[in-house]
């Protein structure tokens, strides 16, 4: 009996912290380099910073690029779906379109710098939850004016000038969009 309640105090514990953004676990020096997005995403830069966002600031982001696939970027995710940001920008980039990395955790940063583009989490402060399941339906729920069960659950949000068109499940399953002269798609970010 001991042993089942040890069991399942591990395992109400585990699913506890699983479900938070991490925003917690990070050190103060991590914390140093989380800042509040206070200008127009378009204005950041890879700076070594990650940069909490909102939909709103997203949505007015999105408006400046003909197409643009939003990633909701989950760093634990082991899923065959969740690629590092890296290969995804890669394909985004054959496809014709820019990618927008947007994580709802705080795990695996790192892997969301470095890519000529600034480094983008949901705000969790702002939607009042660090619950990352709660936060990122609310997100993508505001930006998208869909569910999650209309959008199925997918990782890969495709725009364009700012108005969703569809999810996809993998990366690869993007259609090859009209590669665009304009300075908004031609650029890394």
């Amino acid at each position: 009996m001991k042993n089942l309640c040890v069991l399942a105090l591990s395992l109400a514990l585990t699913g506890c912290y699983i479900n938070t953004t991490g925003y917690e676990t990070l050190s103060k020096e991590e914390r140093q380099h989380i800042l509040e997005c206070g200008q127009s995403i378009g204005q950041l830069a890879d700076d070594g910073n990650t940069y909490q966002i909102n939909a709103q600031q997203l949505e007015d982001y999105l408006k400046q690029i003909d197409h643009a696939v939003v990633y909701n970027y989950i760093g634990f995710c082991r899923s065959e779906h969740c690629v590092v940001p890296r290969l995804a920008m890669e394909a985004c980039r054959k496809k014709g379109c820019r990618l927008v990395v947007v994580a709802n955790v705080y795990d695996r940063l790192s892997t969301t710098r470095g890519l000529a583009a600034p480094s983008l989490v949901i705000n969790h402060r702002f939607y009042k939850t660090n619950n990352y399941q709660v936060l990122s339906r609310r997100f993508y729920d505001e930006l998208t004016n869909t569910t999650e069960k209309e959008r199925g659950y997918n990782p890969y949000l495709l725009f364009e000038r700012g108005r969703y068109v569809k999810s996809y499940e993998s990366i690869y399953d993007l259609p090859y969009l009209h590669l665009a002269t304009s300075a908004h798609t031609s650029d890394a970010r």
